[in-house]
């Protein structure tokens, strides 16, 4: 059986989308916004699970910059100021006091979860990427496909990219339906993919 991780599963179409790819497949809705998650669970199928946190590079908990336009939020501090900032942003006009979530690190999510391996990991989580880099990489062993969304005019693009390259991942074609960069881990492929990122 297939196991599909989705952080940032924001309303569930990402874990939609996941389900009509892989009907079989236990998909795993990380999710940190109560808001969301009312509606996640309208449109949850009966293989999802879902987990309420925010996804970090350390343990404990993290303040969650939001507005009430609920597809957007930020647990990282300076983006959130920053789309604050901009008056042509939702986190402008609709601005609302930032909250307290659960937040994990991947490690933990995966032993919390008994996951052994993740067929399928999509990492759409608002900048925090780059904490999750920064900190233990050893969830980077089980992942067999990273679709991920890197913020590149709030983070170090290039260093998430040169970890993954040196993990052996390897970046395959121009992106995923999501507007994800696509990697598959080296080391766990069934084939052979040639590298042409140089």
């Amino acid at each position: 059986m297939q196991t599909v991780v989705d952080l940032g599963a924001n309303i569930g179409l990402s874990a939609t989308y996941f389900s009509e790819l892989f009907p079989d497949a236990k998909i795993l809705c990380i999710e940190p916004l109560a808001e969301n998650q009312n509606v996640l669970r309208v449109n949850a199928r009966k293989n999802w699970k879902l987990i309420s946190c925010a996804i970090s590079g350390e343990d404990g908990s993290a303040s969650f910059g939001v507005s009430k336009w609920w597809g957007s939020g930020s647990i990282v501090d300076t983006i959130w100021r920053r789309r604050q900032a901009l008056n042509n942003r939702f986190e402008s006009t609709l601005a609302m006091a930032p909250r307290k979530v659960a937040a994990v690190t991947l490690d933990t999510l995966i032993a919390e979860h008994n996951i052994d391996s993740i067929d399928v990991l999509k990492m759409d989580i608002e900048g925090a990427e780059e904490s999750v880099f920064a900190g233990s990489l050893n969830w980077l062993h089980s992942v067999r496909v990273l679709l991920i969304e890197i913020h590149d005019k709030y983070v170090d693009s290039n260093r998430i990219r040169e970890i993954l390259k040196a993990r052996r991942f390897i970046r395959v074609g121009l992106g995923s339906p999501m507007g994800c960069e696509v990697y598959v881990n080296g080391e766990l492929a069934v084939f052979e993919v040639e590298d042409k990122s140089d």
